[in-house]
């Protein structure tokens, strides 16, 4: 099947994680990236609106600029806490259009989130509209698994993943709490 007929499947689906959102009113987006080894983790929590996403689009295309010439590539670890609503289908148009334009030869995308419904929606994309030759996609129940992942395709182990996790999770503690 084509990318469109993956496109519109996608848009589809609107899906609400099991938990509340938390309040509204302070950042739901943090991220931190790694630009010496191409690593980037970002975290959505709350009620995220397009402000929140709209950053983690233009840090990602700015990122991707910036490593796209890194011999690994760009490998980068999206987290949605649990109560966050799927991204609305104007955004994940935007996104899709990034994806497919990423020229590292190598990109690594781990969504993490904690619904099944939403992993199985990403893993039928994948099937009906793969990913080019060096650029994979996957949808995982935790950060950990998302983490091994990257580390088997790199053949290696990525503390600093764990890092740029702590570091993102305290820009949204530091939003929080300021």
């Amino acid at each position: 099947m084509s990318h469109k007929v993956a496109r519109r499947l996608a848009d589809t689906f609107v899906v609400q994680c099991s938990e509340e959102p938390l309040a509204e009113g302070f950042a739901l987006y943090g991220y931190a990236m790694a630009k010496e080894t191409g690593l980037y983790v970002g975290i959505y929590t709350g009620a995220v609106g397009d402000d929140d996403y709209a950053q983690c689009l233009n840090s990602m295309i700015e990122f991707e600029r910036d490593v796209r010439r890194h011999p690994d590539g760009l490998s980068a670890v999206l987290v949605t806490d649990p109560g966050v609503e799927a991204v609305p289908p104007s955004w994940r148009k935007r996104m899709a259009a990034f994806n497919d334009s990423v020229q590292a030869p190598r990109y690594l995308l781990a969504i993490v989130t904690p619904s099944s419904v939403v992993r199985g929606i990403l893993t039928a994309i994948n099937w009906l509209s793969p990913a080019r030759a060096g650029h994979q996609r996957r949808a995982h129940e935790s950060f950990a698994d998302a983490c091994t992942w990257i580390e088997k395709a790199h053949g290696r182990s990525q503390p600093q993943l764990d890092e740029l996790y702590r570091a993102a999770r305290s820009k949204l503690t530091l939003s929080q709490t300021g």
